[in-house]
């Protein structure tokens, strides 16, 4: 029996991320029948709430959330967090999850790994997110600038940001948030964070722990919390993580879940196979093949699996 959890994407807007939603959607729903309920946040996307319900099972609720921005801000950066924190603060209402997995429209889902996902949390209580971290799943070293942190959290570059800040918008609110943010990632880094450093979006899962925890700080209040700082839904979730005490775990070499990158994919699909993953990113941008051939390989790949769990 499939551990039950329920998956976040944001959709944003254009035919052809509807297009990649309707693959990533019926990829997972295919194969993982615990997804219990399917969050959508709506950031501009141009298919139906009548055509996203056609792709699921009647045992999978949806629920769509037009993205509190309404088209304020950045959409890459201040416009992920925004959507992510409200579409958590919806799960967060739920007492029935092992966990809850976070998927982008060129995400793609071709093998099993609910009980993976759910049986780490369950051995490690101190992990809050699980993915891409501190290596890549050919084991190599992951490092990343933090500048885009440091100037939320260093004193000058901090002080630098208020000024603007102040100067661009005057907006006592979002004042207060810059300061709260700023005692979130110093928390954070008491906590082991190091400036900069994510669980790659595109595919990783978050501890219901977490979201409880979250929840009880009052940090799923406020989906600006993130706004204006060009701070990503990945790196915001990873500070709020060490900030509750939490650590992020790797879970992305071979026998495990995500082989998620940030461009392409790591080897080809038919490697990422035969090596036990279920979760690729990116199935776009990658120069070695076409985004075509990539979906259609994983989709040879779901149907025989299919056939053997039927067997």
């Amino acid at each position: 029996m499939s551990s039950s959890f329920a998956t976040l994407i944001l959709v944003g807007p254009g035919e052809l991320e509807s297009a990649r939603l309707q693959d990533v959607v019926t990829s997972l729903l295919r194969l993982e029948l615990g997804c219990c309920e399917l969050v959508l946040i709506d950031d501009g996307m141009v298919c139906s709430r009548e055509q996203v319900q056609s792709w699921i099972p009647a045992s999978c609720t949806l629920t769509v959330l037009k993205n509190p921005r309404n088209g304020l801000g950045d959409g890459w950066a201040d416009g992920t967090t925004v959507g992510m924190l409200a579409g958590l603060k919806h799960l967060s209402t739920r007492d029935d999850l092992s966990f809850i997995l976070r998927l982008d429209t060129d995400s793609v889902v071709f093998g099993l790994f609910s009980d993976r996902i759910a049986s780490l949390f369950q051995q490690h209580p101190e992990c809050g997110v699980i993915g891409t971290f501190r290596k890549f799943p050919s084991g190599q070293e992951r490092t990343k600038p933090g500048f885009m942190v440091e100037r939320q959290s260093a004193l000058y570059p901090f002080l630098r940001f208020l000024g603007r800040l102040m100067l661009e918008t005057w907006t006592p609110t979002l004042v207060l948030s810059a300061f709260r943010r700023r005692s979130l990632i110093r928390a954070a880094e008491r906590g082991g964070y190091r400036r900069g450093e994510y669980v790659q979006g595109g595919g990783h899962a978050l501890s219901v722990a977490l979201l409880r925890a979250a929840l009880s700080r009052h940090l799923l209040d406020d989906p600006f919390l993130f706004f204006h700082s060009r701070i990503p839904d990945d790196t915001a979730l990873t500070i709020l993580c060490y900030a509750l005490g939490f650590v992020a775990l790797d879970y992305n070499g071979p026998g495990q879940v995500f082989a998620v990158i940030n461009n392409g994919l790591p080897a080809s699909p038919d490697t990422l196979v035969r090596e036990g993953y279920a979760i690729a990113h990116s199935v776009k941008a990658d120069p070695r093949w076409p985004e075509s051939e990539i979906r259609k390989e994983f989709s040879k790949a779901r149907q025989r699996l299919g056939a053997q769990l039927i067997l």
